[in-house]
């Protein structure tokens, strides 16, 4: 079948094209054998996948490019660098930072870990130009993602382990009888002034649900709540006039989910009938801080609110054991700037944490040992222009386009998404662990069926927890 898709692929290829396949699936379900891999442009990488099946009996099932739909403009470059190689591994070398926090070791401990600081540069193979890409993408609004209808729409889920329980169950659960009723619920949720829950939401749904891992029960509340043009959180009246015209849902909806036992609140999250949003403000860590010593003050206690790289954003408060972060521990909080209330909240917190040695190895040694295990390539990188920079993309502008992708010869780091860090202590450089690695099971003792559904999660078939839940 691979060699079979191996000639398909070479038919398929265009001009100065060679596909290499690189992932392997075969679909039970739909007995085909499906190919993924990259697009290599006159012999160098190049940014392009593809996705190729095949049917049983050889012939395509589907094929698929990434730059199928709204693919790159102009013509490719020449595949020869007229940029120093040393150099440019010199420059991107120096933008190599490593940040110095916990990280959990999967065991119920956690080790200091120095992770590369998020960012992407390249150099650009014909001018030697060392960009900050994640930056260059910023200038021009973001990398073309769709800005979002609702903002932190999702409602809150029940998760894996849980299930809905009825009246009967309900009247039958161990301990239920010290949980809150949703009137209860519903007066503690009020005291909080920071959800902004005024007189306008009013509570539309109440369900109970049960870990079945923990045994604690949770209620999951829904309040509504009618948007009009005195109070606009922050969206702006030109979309709300277009949606009041369309005879859009003009609903303001809020999921909170609380234990049933205690009222601590587990989760906020809102979602507004508008996208189109004035021009956000700073994020109101005042709000959201007075916020925290009601919603999780023993871990407020615990926490300062986070400097790492990703989650500097002014909303992050993140454990900080020993003078170090542990953002595995987290509390996430959203402040609608323009309502001062919180839009959204997510607590993810394990307390039994134990923190191990704090004798680490100095930054710089962390970064060599980092920067040795990347090999530096040559290859195409999508590159964000304005239309206005070219007369060739200026029809571009008559879409709406601001700007548009080009493919440049570029010097980059390969593999940086295969190492997790480097182990502050021993110094070892740390990879993130392949697909299909092993799946472990601590609930298979006495069962028949032990050694081949051991065998099968030997192979990566399995599931994600530590339990296979017979």
């Amino acid at each position: 079948a691979e060699r079979r898709a191996e000639a398909w692929l070479e038919r398929l290829a265009g001009e100065g094209e060679t596909a290499v396949i690189e992932r392997r699936y075969t679909e039970l379900d739909s007995g085909c054998y499906r190919y993924t891999g990259a697009i290599c442009l006159n012999g160098v990488d190049s940014p392009i996948e593809f996705t190729l099946r095949l049917d049983g009996s050889g012939e395509i099932a589907s094929y698929s490019r990434t730059d199928s739909y709204g693919g790159y403009v102009g013509s490719v470059p020449s595949a020869k660098s007229t940029a120093d190689k040393s150099a440019a591994e010199k420059a991107l070398a120096a933008t190599v930072s490593m940040e110095l926090y916990w990280v959990s070791d999967g065991e119920g401990g956690a080790a200091l870990r120095y992770v590369p600081a998020f960012a992407r540069h390249i150099v650009d193979a014909q001018s030697g130009e060392c960009v900050d890409m994640d930056a260059l993408y910023e200038s021009f609004g973001g990398g073309g993602e769709t800005p979002l209808m609702m903002a932190d729409s999702a409602p809150a889920e029940s998760g894996a382990g849980t299930r809905s329980l009825t009246e009967v169950e309900l009247a039958s659960v161990a301990g239920y009888a010290d949980a809150m009723d949703a009137q209860a619920l519903d007066g503690l949720l009020r005291g909080i002034k920071e959800l902004g829950l005024d007189d306008g939401f009013a509570q539309a749904s109440a369900s109970y649900s049960q870990s079945a891992d923990s045994g604690e029960i949770y209620c999951d509340l829904l309040y509504t709540k009618t948007m009009t043009d005195d109070e606009l959180y922050g969206f702006t009246r030109e979309s709300y006039d277009e949606q009041l015209g369309y005879g859009g849902d003009m609903t303001i909806r809020k999921y909170l989910r609380v234990d049933a036992k205690t009222g601590a609140l587990q989760s906020v999250s809102t979602g507004y009938p508008l996208w189109e949003k004035d021009e956000d403000t700073a994020a109101d860590t005042d709000t959201a801080e007075a916020f925290l010593k009601q919603a999780a003050p023993a871990e407020l206690k615990k926490s300062a609110l986070c400097t790492l790289s990703g989650w500097d954003g002014g909303t992050v408060w993140a454990q900080k054991e020993k003078g170090y972060f542990y953002p595995e521990n987290r509390l996430t909080v959203t402040v609608n700037a323009a309502s001062g209330t919180v839009d959204s909240y997510e607590r993810v917190w394990d307390g039994d944490v134990t923190f191990g040695s704090t004798k680490t190895i100095p930054a710089a040694k962390a970064a060599a040992a980092y920067i040795g295990a990347l090999k530096l390539t040559l290859g195409y990188a999508a590159w964000p222009v304005a239309v206005t920079e070219s007369p060739d993309y200026a029809v571009y502008a008559d879409y709406g386009y601001t700007w548009v992708e080009e493919l440049r010869l570029a010097w980059y780091y390969d593999g940086t998404e295969e190492i997790a860090g480097v182990d502050a202590v021993s110094g070892d450089v740390i990879t993130h662990t392949p697909d299909g690695a092993a799946y472990v099971y601590d609930d298979l003792a006495g069962r028949e069926d032990k050694a081949a559904i051991e065998r099968l999660g030997s192979a990566g078939v399995g599931f994600d927890g530590g339990a296979f839940r017979p």
